[in-house]
């Protein structure tokens, strides 16, 4: 019977708008009862008590409760693929041995911009655990990106980084720290990282670091799966959109050279005015390591986003609430050995190579 009533759900689901999916996911997000547990300072993670309705390693809706942690949390058990889980397995709370005040004053901190050392000293905890926090966190948001569709009128345009390889140790370097701001080679180089970005007339924006230099099809391809019953692709004049737009049966507007607006009156005004944006949110935080890079950019969006649609404190527990129904497991170690999402080897080589696989 349950499982009749989950395949009913989806049918349905299949004929939603987005901003149906969106409203349908923020009623999914409101059944997670942890808003009267934020102020309680003593409140630990195993008072958390999610009810769960499908398996978190298959999807499956057969799970029945199976006693509890030692910690009190309720343990549930699948009865198709056999294996247990409990309401935090594999989110940002798993294996964590904080309150949830202080993942709510971590998470008030975040939209503030704050620093490593300030969050640090407002939470009487190390920096290094505020690393560890902050990049669980990244994980949540990106993961919750990869749910995020484009509908209506998509503008489509890509911004370009230079690659910084940050926290990088000298020896494993692949070539000498630079002395000036500027590259080696001027104009768009190899050097420029490519970001695919789109935003459609919903505010929903997308981030994809696709490549190195000038952009094209490939690139625009890796939008896809984010771009949801669209109406219309704004984008600029380069000559790749138009097969793109061909070969996925987009309706496209294109941007004549030297122009800021189509003949039909469409611009990018949006996408470039996030461009800034993104430019400005990353500045504050004195570089961006190219591995981690991904993550910044989807926090951006993410906070964009729900900036648009709640005020502050509304703002803090759907951003709390989201990241607690997304797996996001990552553990210290794996922080620091996340795959570089370009290819290295195409500027440095063998030595790329090497940073890309340590």
């Amino acid at each position: 019977m349950k499982a009749q009533k989950y395949l009913e759900v989806i049918r349905a689901i299949k004929n939603f708008n987005i901003q149906e999916l969106q409203e349908f996911l923020m009623e999914i997000i409101e059944t997670i009862d942890i808003k009267s547990k934020f102020n309680k300072p003593n409140t630990n993670i195993g008072e958390l008590q999610v009810n769960i309705h499908y398996c978190k390693h298959c999807g499956s809706v057969n799970v029945v409760k199976n006693g509890h942690t030692k910690k009190g949390k309720q343990n549930f058990r699948c009865n198709d693929c056999h294996k247990s889980f409990n309401s935090t397995s594999n989110t940002i709370l798993d294996s964590t041995k904080k309150p949830l005040s202080i993942w709510n004053k971590y998470i008030e901190c975040e939209i503030f911009h704050l620093s490593l050392r300030e969050t640090a000293k407002i939470l009487n905890i190390s920096t290094n655990t505020v690393f560890t926090m902050r990049h669980k966190f990244l994980k949540a948001m990106s993961e919750y990106s990869k749910t995020v569709k484009l509908s209506g009128k998509i503008q489509i345009d890509p911004t370009y980084t230079k690659i910084n390889l940050k926290g990088t140790k000298p020896n494993k370097m692949p070539r000498e720290s630079k002395k000036r701001a500027s590259s080696n080679a001027r104009g768009l180089s190899r050097e420029q990282v490519c970001i695919m970005s789109g935003t459609d007339e919903f505010d929903n924006t997308v981030f994809k670091i696709t490549g190195l230099g000038k952009e094209g099809i490939d690139d625009y391809v890796k939008l896809l799966p984010n771009i949801f019953k669209p109406t219309l692709i704004i984008t600029d004049s380069a000559p790749g959109y138009n097969k793109f737009a061909i070969d996925n049966k987009l309706t496209i507007d294109q941007i004549p050279s030297m122009k800021h607006v189509s003949k039909h009156g469409n611009s990018l005004g949006s996408i470039n005015q996030i461009h800034s944006g993104v430019k400005e949110f990353l500045r504050k935080y004195h570089g961006v390591s190219i591995r981690h890079l991904q993550g910044y950019l989807d926090l951006f969006s993410v906070l964009r986003m729900f900036g648009f649609k709640f005020e502050h404190k509304e703002k803090k527990d759907k951003i709390f609430n989201t990241s607690l129904i997304t797996d996001s497991k990552i553990t210290a170690k794996k922080i620091f050995k996340k795959v570089i999402p370009v290819d290295l080897s195409k500027i440095y080589g063998n030595k790329g190579i090497l940073l890309m696989t340590y």
